[in-house]
Formats: structure tokens, sequence, C-alpha cells
């Protein structure tokens, strides 16, 4: 798995519900949206997505955020994005997390075939499970 990304920073602003509104579409990041690449089909969330490249947008909400994959690469922002392209959509809560300055996509290993990956930004963290197909646990 490989992800590109920009990481915008706090700068003391309120973020969740005001710069990033709730329950609409975000770019996930800065600028460009992120892309995440996966060398094989995995699962996410237990959903099957196949092996390329994605650019992973979110929908964040006060307790769940929605992630989107979708099968364009290299969106700038939201201006190219079309629903018709997505790949997968899934669910993963949301909570309060530690304090982060800076946009992160972080990725820690859960097992022998399967990592946990986290975004978090200001006080708030989701994070989703992305495991390689047939190998979940």
């Amino acid at each position: 798995m490989r992800v590109h990304y920009f990481r915008p920073g706090v700068k003391g602003r309120e973020i969740w519900g005001a710069l990033v509104p709730y329950d609409r579409l975000w770019r996930t990041g800065a600028n460009e949206a992120p892309m995440i690449t996966f060398s094989h089909d995995v699962t996410i969330e237990g959903r099957p997505l196949a092996a390329g490249t994605y650019t992973l947008l979110t929908i964040p909400g006060r307790t769940e955020w929605t992630l989107v994959f979708n099968r364009v690469p290299w969106q700038f922002g939201l201006l190219s994005y079309d629903p018709a392209f997505d790949a997968l959509r899934v669910t993963a809560p949301a909570g309060p997390a530690g304090t982060r300055e800076w946009f992160e996509i972080a990725a820690e290993p859960a097992g022998p075939a399967d990592a946990l990956v986290t975004l978090g930004w200001e006080r708030i963290a989701v994070s989703f499970r992305v495991a390689l197909a047939g190998q979940e646990r």
C-alpha cells in the first residue's frame, strides 16, 4: 500500500464542522485529494477492493465517516469528482484523538496480512482496516 497526500495545518482554525463541514464530501487534505495504491486485491473494512490506484475522499460525520475510494486518480480538490467512478464506499467510526497540528495518514500493522490506517487531524481520528484479500481475520 502506498499513500500520496498533502498535509494542511490547523493554524489556529476551527476544523471540524467549520473549515471542514460535517456530512459533506471532503478532499481529505489540501490541494490534490490523496491517492492510495494497492499492489494486490484487498478488503477495506471487510469489503473487497481490486488492486489499483484510487483517490481517497471522505464524508466526515460527528461520530462516523464515509470513506470513498474513487477510480479516478490525481484529482485536484473535488473539481473532477464523479460518483459514477466510486469503486467502494465504507463507513468507519470517528472519535477523539491526541492533538495533531498537521493532517496525517498513518498505517500500523494489525496482523501478518492487515493494517489499521488512521486519518487524523486536530483532535479527531478515524481508522479503517485494510487486509490482503483472502487473508482477512
